[in-house]
């Protein structure tokens, strides 16, 4: 039986690589996509069993993208599942409305997000009248993950870990003067899933934080500043969740 597909839509690079090592070392075949846009032209040549689908696009927001996935005869059929780093039930119904078979919310444990897929893709096939459709491997224009034995999860969190540093510093320096709040709110916002999928729960939890600190119209700087004090000091040690 050939392995089940699944396309993942995140505009986070780090999220991308991330989920395609633990989905690949699971056995599946992984396609990934930065862009809703890009993944409506795929889907054209491309019948993935599962599209894992970040809510918070870029231009053509997930939910949009999932509309229009399911309102598609041919597509309609595809496992669609909504990945939001806002968990309030709210999200969770505006996802369902949409047509999403499925909601996590971020940071989304690695062995959560696992399961998760698997019982989406073992209730869709016990459900389906449907015999499933052949799949085809997609355009050339699609960006397959690399093997996992080429990709090292280390390299990742040191790379994570130091770029984060290294903004948090410049953020600091820039509260007095030049400071962009809605830049600083989308960077936080990548940081909790991007810090829960590898691990570093401290860093996610600070994260959501200081997201929410520059987001409600007036900065809070005081509690910014020793919001991005305590995550310098994170990204320096972090601590580790198994």
């Amino acid at each position: 039986m050939a392995a089940e597909s699944i396309l993942v839509v995140d505009d986070v690079p780090l999220n991308l690589k991330l989920t395609g090592i633990l989905l690949q070392r699971e056995g599946f075949q992984v396609h990934t996509t930065p862009d809703a846009e890009h993944a409506l032209s795929l889907l054209r040549g491309f019948h993935p069993d599962l599209m894992l689908v970040d809510i918070e696009l870029p231009g053509m927001d997930g939910l949009t993208l999932t509309r229009q996935v399911k309102q598609n005869p041919t597509t309609r059929d595809i496992v669609v599942v909504a990945v939001s780093g806002h968990a309030s039930d709210g999200d969770n119904r505006q996802a369902l409305e949409a047509g999403c078979d499925g909601y996590l919310s971020k940071p989304v444990d690695p062995t959560i997000l696992v399961s998760s897929i698997r019982d989406y893709l073992q209730h869709h096939t016990r459900t389906s009248k449907t015999p499933p459709p052949e799949r085809h491997a997609p355009a050339t224009a699609a960006k397959p993950v690399a093997g996992a034995e080429d990709l090292d999860v280390e390299t990742l969190q040191r790379q994570f870990l130091e770029e984060g540093a290294l903004r948090c510093r410049y953020m600091l320096d820039s509260l007095e003067h030049d400071f962009d709040a809605q830049k600083a709110a989308r960077l936080f916002h990548q940081w909790v899933g991007a810090a829960g999928m590898l691990g570093y729960m401290a860093i996610s939890g600070l994260a959501r934080e200081a997201e929410t600190a520059v987001s409600k119209g007036t900065v809070d700087f005081p509690r910014l500043r020793d919001l991005l004090s305590n995550l310098i000091v994170q990204f320096a040690k972090p601590e580790k969740t198994a």
